[in-house]
């Protein structure tokens, strides 16, 4: 069981370097949770709209899918004036969670431990 889980770990990392894709796991106090840069177009059209309506006009900087727990989410960012701006939102489009701060702030949670 061991081997397989080195094996899809060594395929995941395969076919995510050459694509250009970031993919992050980690452990956290919900269970295993993994972050990976999408294009907006690979969301589901219903989490599509609802980011884009939230952005406003606004140019994204970044999309990820974020699994936590078994459970598929969405997080996008982008700027507005001197803030950054972040949407969480489920597969059927429902916003989940907008947090906003200083556009300079570039602590990164990961850094915390």
């Amino acid at each position: 069981m061991k081997a397989r889980r080195v094996l899809v770990l060594v395929m995941a990392a395969v076919f995510a370097v050459p694509s250009g894709c970031s993919l992050f796991a980690r452990h956290g106090e919900h269970g295993e949770e993994a972050e990976q840069a999408v294009s907006l177009t690979d969301l589901p059209p219903a989490a599509q709209v609802t980011i884009l309506n939230e952005a406003a006009g606004h140019e994204i900087a970044e999309v990820e899918e974020v699994t936590r727990g078994g459970v598929v989410t969405y997080e996008a960012e982008w700027i507005v004036g001197d803030e950054e701006v972040e949407v969480t939102v489920a597969a059927d489009g429902k916003l989940l969670g907008k947090e906003t701060e200083p556009a300079d702030d570039d602590e990164d949670d990961e850094d915390d431990d």
